[in-house]
């Protein structure tokens, strides 16, 4: 597994949500304090505790909703330097959508329908990575989003940078 950073800062609320709790944190104080205890959590470099409560619908939901939601920032972006902040924006919810993607539960008894969200949601991740790159067009931005230059998008977090 390749380590990438990304800042939790540019997560909604949902996604930070899901990264609080797979750490085994729940805090219902605002957005602005769970990004606060998301990146102190992540530099002292906290563990994934749990994935049993991860439901497969529940999953596919928030999933295409983030899949959705970088397609239309995805539009908007009509390219700019890895500095600007709609680049950060993307692909730190890029990173947090392709480990969700990894993640994602496969009951036996839903196992096709999984393998074949998976894939899909795999190809749409796919085409926003492309995407991105090619707005980009700076060999820099290899250091913004570092799982920009790998072919295997299975790439997860066990650090995520609060700056």
């Amino acid at each position: 597994m390749v380590t990438s950073k990304y800042s939790c800062v540019y997560l909604l609320q949902f996604e930070l949500d899901y990264e609080l709790r797979i750490r085994g944190a729940r805090v219902d104080k605002g957005v602005e304090t769970n990004r606060i205890v998301l990146g102190n959590l992540l530099r002292k470099k906290a563990s994934i505790l749990s994935l049993t409560f991860l439901d497969l619908d529940q999953e596919i939901n928030a999933i295409n909703t983030t899949l959705i939601s970088l397609t239309t920032l995805g539009f908007e972006f009509e390219g700019g330097p890895p500095t600007d902040s709609m680049v950060k924006r993307v692909c730190s919810r890029l990173a947090h959508v392709s480990c969700r993607i990894e993640r994602l539960p496969i009951p036996e008894d839903r196992k096709e329908e999984a393998d074949t969200f998976r894939d899909n949601a795999l190809s749409t991740f796919n085409v926003l990575e492309a995407d991105l790159f090619e707005k980009i067009r700076d060999p820099a931005v290899a250091d913004s989003c570092p799982f920009l230059r790998h072919k295997n998008m299975y790439l997860c977090t066990n650090f995520i940078s609060t700056s």
